[in-house]
């Protein structure tokens, strides 16, 4: 009995060692179509694998491939790779800090578009703010011009200024963000 040292057809990565028996009639051992006759070389197998090299028909130790996530500098997607060396040029493996990062050649790195992050704040903060004048003062106002119609001025006066209150709450909560370069 003999031992043969298979390998993948296509990647050429050790597989496992296969048996061989002499079949009767035949000289020698035949060796099976993707194998080798030379023994794997000692290695981790948790960091290292083998690959054949057919021409020398023996075997090159290299590291493993570790997937590796990736992140387009135009469009911040991610994309998983099977191994850092795959990562092409239009990926970096540098993750952005936020989603308004874009990367600049120059420095080959993520940079914060300062602009963008304070209009989508400010976009925010008006969306909390007439959520919330909503719900609050908008009430108060419409309530206030129903008794000024009524001819219930006092009345309406203080749901007026009630209302004034909450609009200068709504505001002081939900204060404008710092626009870039005034710090």
């Amino acid at each position: 009995m003999k031992t043969a040292y298979a390998f993948h057809p296509q990647t050429l990565i050790f597989t496992g060692a296969v048996p061989v028996a002499l079949i009767a009639g035949y000289p020698d051992y035949i060796k099976p179509r993707f194998a080798l006759w030379e023994p794997v070389p000692a290695h981790d197998t948790e960091t290292q694998q083998c690959r054949a090299d057919l021409e020398s028909q023996t075997w090159i130790v290299e590291a493993k491939p570790i997937e590796v996530t990736a992140y387009h500098k135009a469009t911040q997607a991610e994309n998983v790779f099977s191994d850092a060396s795959e990562v092409t040029d239009d990926y970096t493996l540098v993750k952005p800090q936020t989603r308004f990062d874009e990367w600049d050649p120059a420095l080959d790195a993520w940079v914060t578009n300062e602009t963008n992050q304070y209009q989508h704040q400010v976009a925010a903060i008006t969306d909390q703010r007439r959520a919330a004048y909503g719900r609050i003062s908008d009430p108060l106002y419409m309530e206030a011009h129903r008794l000024t119609r009524q001819g219930r001025e006092v009345e309406a006066e203080e749901y007026a200024l009630q209302a004034d209150a909450a609009v200068q709450k709504i505001k002081a909560d939900h204060p404008w963000p710092t626009p870039p370069g005034a710090a």
